[in-house]
């Protein structure tokens, strides 16, 4: 019996035994013996395919099993008693770390966990047996998402090889089953009860009347049904604004924030925080080498290096742009911009580190095996008189006073790099654990559906509960910690492409395997040219409108925001020339099949197959990009990698 499938399969391990075909793979003799790395090969793919109903059944969640149902007293009973457990679950672990009351009494998963006991008793009160509406079930599931997040952020413990396996197994097994939508025959032709039932729930007029019924859904054509917005105050959407602007306001909001904490951050200042970086240690997470610092104003902030060094910036842009809520602010640097500063002379942490030599010792020895030094600036370099590396340069009196840097570190060595990502641990959000993409109402919901057209359009395949927060904000009315947000973060693994159709190989942050198309129409089908990593459950619910809706939203984008976006990116100006281009080809794609032009949207011209021609300066020309493809023989972009771009541009870098 088939120990993968509990039997259903009716190919056992004993029938693989019997099988001469199979019993062929295996070694039996010493002639036969050298073979035997293939024939295991083959074995195991048998076993995968075996497998396969059990994988193609497997938990989306990192929080199994999470209860999800109806408003009830005794539901909602059950809800406040579990997150009184992680009210107190939480503030025994931060006793135990020493942290005073008042410390504790701000701490996220606190704040959120207060939210809901606070919100759930007030509902509980007014609750008839069993009679609840839709406006009180709608309360009901956000109480719910937010105990998802802070579970999620309880359990912070990395999930096994085979759990994350599990995960991705069904949009392996059935990658178009989350990537197409239907067509409607006639999108002008309304919609019919059956038809609405399948749209989203509590959808509003864009003049805040709603929600709009079913029967009111089925009276509409599922242009429409398009037009409709998210509730007001949707957690996900960030209603109005003026693409171009919005990451400005983001900006200058944060600022504002950081600067009413206190006396410490009141004359906060993004491009002075970010001059100047104090190394604290080394984080051993994620897939990309990083580390964590402190700016002049005492703030967190993380660095690290790769291709998500400019893809993750541009990504979270696109995103903040179009209908995201909130991002986490990333932001990449240029050659020689930051000062990172190892230990001060005074230090006397026997762990400190002092000098870049031991930096990248630790780096190499971490669980990246990363050597740091080819992004270390060629010059200055400071060496020691027995060779060793000690950085870039040492802290004398007039740099510190020039650059605003304690007095005690005078003496301190630090390093300038190529390039460095810098991301903020912004103090002014209290950000939780993963959200709940795949239940708890977001198979019902606008946002949640159409975000589909959003991945597909950047080529997003990462996407999972991991990489979605919940975030408390507070709110400027109350001083409560009563906003929340859902928002997608480490969006690092997009714009790019696999090496092949049945590669698996992600190239993210790469300009000629980011393809110009995005999707193919037939008659009943928009199908993506999209491999999502994970299954995301709410996109196999997705409608035509839901997806007119997000291809609206991106459709507001000129040639002018691309190009000013990218600008920001860190990418040389050819490799933003042709990005540009290239979403440009996605975005008239999106007009089109959604037929947007009805609306006045048109197919802005674009060239995704260019070829650019520069001149160096030894007077020769060359093509950097040849038919919409960086050039992997040009010398001007060899030279980048070999100096600016150790992570690579066209070739494979040293951190992919």
């Amino acid at each position: 019996m088939n120990p993968f499938d509990g039997g259903k399969s009716p190919v056992g391990w004993a029938a693989v035994s019997r099988s001469p075909a199979l019993r062929s793979l295996m070694p039996r003799s010493p002639a036969t013996r050298c073979s035997w790395p293939v024939r295991w090969c083959c074995l195991v793919a048998v076993a995968w395919l075996a497998a396969g109903p059990w994988l193609a059944t497997a938990r989306e969640s990192v929080v199994p099993p999470y209860r999800d149902g109806a408003l009830t007293k005794s539901s909602l009973a059950d809800l406040l008693l579990r997150v009184t457990r992680f009210h107190e679950q939480r503030r025994t672990a931060l006793r135990a770390k020493g942290q005073d009351a008042e410390k504790i009494a701000q701490d996220g998963v606190i704040l959120a966990c207060r939210l809901i006991l606070e919100h759930g008793k007030a509902l509980g009160a007014n609750l008839v047996p069993e009679t609840a509406g839709p406006e009180e079930q709608r309360r009901f599931v956000e109480l719910q998402r937010l105990a998802f997040s802070i579970e999620a952020d309880l359990e912070d413990i990395p999930e096994p090889l085979i759990g994350t396996i599990r995960r991705g197994a069904p949009a392996v097994l059935r990658p178009g089953a989350y990537s197409t939508i239907a067509r409607p025959a006639d999108p002008w032709r309304p919609l019919g009860l059956e038809a609405a039932r399948r749209e989203a729930a509590c959808l509003y007029h864009p003049d805040g009347r709603g929600p709009v019924s079913v029967a009111e859904l089925a009276a509409m054509t599922p242009v429409e049904v398009s037009r409709l917005q998210p509730r007001p105050g949707h957690p996900g959407f960030a209603a109005g604004g003026v693409p171009g602007f919005r990451y400005r306001a983001f900006l200058e909001e944060l600022t504002q924030r950081v600067r009413q904490r206190g006396k410490k951050t009141k004359t906060f200042d993004l491009s002075l925080a970010t001059r100047v970086q104090f190394l604290r240690k080394i984080r051993e997470s994620g897939s990309t080498p990083k580390f964590e610092t402190t700016d002049r104003y005492g703030l967190k902030w993380k660095g690290k290096w790769g291709r998500e060094v400019h893809s993750d910036p541009v990504a979270a842009r696109l995103l903040l742009e179009t209908w995201g809520s909130h991002v986490d602010l990333t932001l990449p640097t240029g050659p020689g911009a930051v000062l990172l500063i190892f230990a001060a002379p005074g230090d006397q942490d026997p762990e400190a580190i002092r000098t870049f030599a031991q930096f990248a010792a630790v780096l190499r020895r971490s669980m990246f095996r990363f050597d740091p030094t080819p992004f270390l600036l060629d010059r200055p370099r400071l060496v020691a008189s027995d060779g060793t590396l000690l950085g870039s340069g040492r802290i004398d009196v007039e740099l510190a006073s020039r650059e605003g840097i304690p007095e005690e570190y005078v003496g301190a060595y630090y390093a300038l790099f190529h390039e460095l990502q810098l991301s903020l641990f912004d103090p002014t959000v209290k950000r939780l654990g993963g959200a709940p993409i795949n239940g708890l109402g977001a198979e019902s919901d606008r946002v949640a559906r159409g975000a589909l057209v959003f991945n597909a359009w950047i080529d997003n395949p990462d996407i999972k509960e991991d990489n979605a927060r919940v975030a408390l904000h507070r709110n400027p009315a109350t001083g409560a910690w009563d906003r929340v947000t859902e928002y997608l973060c480490d969006l690092g693994c997009s714009l790019g492409g696999w090496g092949g159709p049945a590669s698996l190989v992600y190239r993210k942050g790469d300009p000629s395997l980011f393809g110009p198309s995005m999707l193919a129409l037939t008659d009943r089908q928009i199908r993506f040219r999209y491999r999502p990593l994970f299954p995301v459950k709410p996109w196999q619910q997705t409608t035509w409108a839901d997806g007119r809706w997000m291809a609206r939203q991106i459709a507001r984008l000129t040639r002018s925001h691309l190009e000013d976006i990218l600008a920001d990116s860190g990418w040389p100006v050819f490799v933003q020339r042709l990005f540009t281009e290239k979403l440009l080809a996605r975005r008239n794609e999106l007009v089109d099949a959604f037929q947007l032009e009805e609306e006045g949207f048109r197919a802005i011209p674009c060239d995704p197959a260019l070829t650019i021609t520069v001149k160096l300066a030894d007077g020769t020309t060359e093509e950097v990009v040849r038919a919409g493809r960086l050039n992997r023989a040009s010398r001007l972009v060899r030279h980048l990698e070999a100096t600016q771009h150790p992570e690579g541009l066209a070739n494979p870098g040293r951190v992919d």
